[in-house]
């Protein structure tokens, strides 16, 4: 927690940074106070930031090479995104394994971007978001209404 403190206080520093020259004030605004980007970290000169005032440690030469990865495109973050679409349609044409216990797989190695529906997922709808015309059919627009601002992490916003 208190790594990740000190990451989102320094992301407007960065934010300010990073932004003098590419965005409108009114968009500075919206970033401001959120876990820094790969674009915001990759602009730091030194790993000293992250080591001392983020408390990163050893940790931060790494965080810093991954960001840089990610800003240059070496790593491609679409790539995991396509993989999870790839997993998910391998695993639904196999026997026994219907959308419910996909979402779950999924979740379980990493990708929460889908929320696993059964009769539960329906009753917490109805009752906690009160959806009274919530069933099999209407689920997926509820959730996508309820959850789809948390993107990617829909399935742990849910849980």
């Amino acid at each position: 927690m208190k790594m990740c403190d000190a990451l989102c206080e320094l992301q407007p520093e960065l934010a300010n940074t990073n932004t003098r020259s590419s965005r409108s004030s009114r968009e500075v605004a919206v970033v401001v106070g959120n876990f820094p980007s790969a674009k915001e970290i990759a602009s730091l000169s030194s790993v000293k930031v992250l080591e001392r005032r983020c408390h990163l440690g050893y940790r931060a030469k790494h965080i810093l090479k991954l960001a840089k990865n990610v800003e240059s495109n070496r790593l491609k973050l679409e790539e995991f995104e396509q993989q999870q679409q790839q997993l998910y349609a391998k695993l639904i044409k196999m026997k026994g394994f219907g959308p419910f216990a996909c979402a779950n797989i999924l979740m379980c190695i990493g990708f929460y971007q889908r929320i696993a529906q059964d009769s539960e997922t329906i009753r917490h709808l109805s009752h906690f978001h009160a959806r009274k015309n919530c069933n099999a059919a209407s689920i997926q627009p509820i959730l996508e209404e309820i959850y789809g601002k948390y993107e990617p992490f829909q399935f742990l916003a849910y849980w």
